[in-house]
């Protein structure tokens, strides 16, 4: 079973380039781009388990190549906090207005990467200690959304990490956060379709070239591109959560 008319192949597969070459170059937010346009012809819970196998896919790909640059250290400092802010999204899942709490996250992505790319990015470095509210913020917005990476990559992009241990780092953090996800829609049946098989084997090789485009870019680029593609991404994606919180 083919998933896919022509045209919405077509739009997917270009959707999946573009977010993968994106992906490549800074370590995360190729949903941001392959999720709002796949969801324009196709079932949201299908685009998701796509999503999801082709994001743990592009992140374990990333950080095994490049794993001796990760910063560990700063994974396992984030990861707790992620944890309790995911405790906590679970309970406020019933209780918070889901479209204007998305377009709340989606205007502060908004704002803060064109203030960045403006540049107006602040200088200079943050303390450990922004670990905790970037943890807790990203682990509420993943429970809510399944968006958890814009406040753990604002962070990690303040912290003193040359541009290949921001990726490798990034990358690792997301492997972890998007398996744990990926065990959930297993769990839930979700990926355990006929098409959904049949919709990654169809979007796997735009995604690898896409993926090997945005490697063989991040080497050419300073950490300054890299951080001006960062805050694209973060454009992008604030865009795309406003987009959702509206239709």
């Amino acid at each position: 079973m083919i998933p896919f008319g022509h045209d919405a192949l077509v739009v997917a597969l270009a959707a999946v380039f573009v977010g993968y070459l994106l992906f490549g170059i800074s370590g995360f937010g190729a949903s941001f781009i392959t999720v709002p346009l796949m969801s324009l012809s196709q079932p949201m819970p299908y685009v998701l388990a796509l999503a999801v196998l082709l994001d743990f896919s592009a992140a374990l790909t990333v950080s095994a190549r490049a794993r001796r640059n990760a910063d560990l250290g700063e994974v396992l400092r984030i990861l707790p906090f992620t944890l309790i802010g995911s405790l906590l999204g679970v309970l406020l899942l019933v209780r918070l207005p889901k479209a204007a709490t998305l377009i709340s996250l989606g205007v502060f992505m908004l704002g803060y990467g064109l203030y960045s790319l403006r540049g107006h990015a602040p200088e200079g470095h943050v303390s450990r200690w922004w670990v905790v509210p970037a943890g807790i913020t990203g682990g509420i917005m993943g429970a809510l959304f399944g968006v958890g990476g814009p406040p753990a990559i604002i962070y990690l992009s303040r912290r003193p990490l040359d541009k290949d241990a921001l990726r490798s780092t990034v990358a690792t953090f997301i492997v972890i956060g998007v398996g744990m996800r990926l065990v959930i829609f297993a769990l839930a049946g979700l990926l355990l379709k006929a098409e959904v098989a049949v919709g990654y084997l169809l979007l796997l090789p735009a995604g690898a070239a896409g993926l090997w485009a945005g490697h063989k870019l991040h080497a050419k680029f300073s950490r300054a591109a890299v951080m001006r593609v960062l805050y694209g991404v973060l454009v992008v994606g604030g865009a795309s959560l406003i987009y959702r919180a509206l239709e």
